[in-house]
């Protein structure tokens, strides 16, 4: 297992000490490390006439930029894809071996991770521009005008016809892009149906199947 790393006044100590003479076997037992890390250091200053060590440029990257870039696009192309159909794809289009670790490092990098959908409406682009009218008419409305609303709130929880969980990769921020998010439609099946609706303090509740 490898020590702590020498600081910079250990290793001038080292060489001070050596150039005095002092043997490395005296050497090592006062700077407290063992006498190959002190003979190390003093063939390092020997052959390079540096105390520091040189940095290590580490493992060379497996991908070049056109495989990252092929990479994030066909992973924001299909945000739905797996790990293992963008590996498949991108050794598919490139003829490049590449593993599902390496595609998960790139997305990391890229600020993609793999998310749950969230489930929103599907809105086709008449549903859109009849709500933002709505919302538009609706701005200049009174406090007075609003308490004469009854406020619905329903909970439906599905007998059958569940979907389950789907995940897609996104960043930071982009959880409710069309993309990103599981369509819901209103459909037939078993369900039960739990409504609150709220008019000057009253409740009233209702229950259906």
């Amino acid at each position: 297992m490898r020590g702590k790393p020498l600081s910079t006044i250990e290793r001038q100590t080292i060489l001070t000490l050596h150039s005095a003479g002092v043997k490395v076997s005296k050497i090592a037992p006062k700077v407290h490390r063992s006498w190959s890390s002190v003979r190390n250091i003093i063939k390092h200053y020997r052959r390079t006439g540096m105390v520091q060590p040189m940095k290590k440029t580490g493992r060379k990257r497996s991908t070049t930029a056109r495989t990252d870039r092929k990479i994030i696009n066909s992973a924001l192309e299909n945000r739905r894809m797996t790990l293992d159909d963008l590996r498949l794809k991108v050794q598919h289009e490139l003829k490049v071996p590449i593993s599902a670790k390496t595609i998960m490092r790139r997305l990391h990098e890229a600020k993609l991770y793999g998310r749950a959908a969230r489930k929103k409406p599907l809105l086709t682009p008449r549903h859109q521009a009849a709500r933002l009218a709505w919302c538009r008419d609706k701005a200049k409305w009174t406090s007075a005008q609003w308490k004469k609303v009854i406020w619905s709130d329903e909970s439906k929880f599905c007998l059958i016809g569940s979907r389950g969980c789907q995940r897609v990769w996104r960043r930071s921020g982009e959880s409710l892009l069309p993309q990103c998010c599981n369509p819901t439609v209103k459909h037939g099946g078993g369900k039960l149906l739990y409504k609150n609706n709220v008019r000057d303090g009253q409740f009233q509740k209702w229950n259906g199947l």
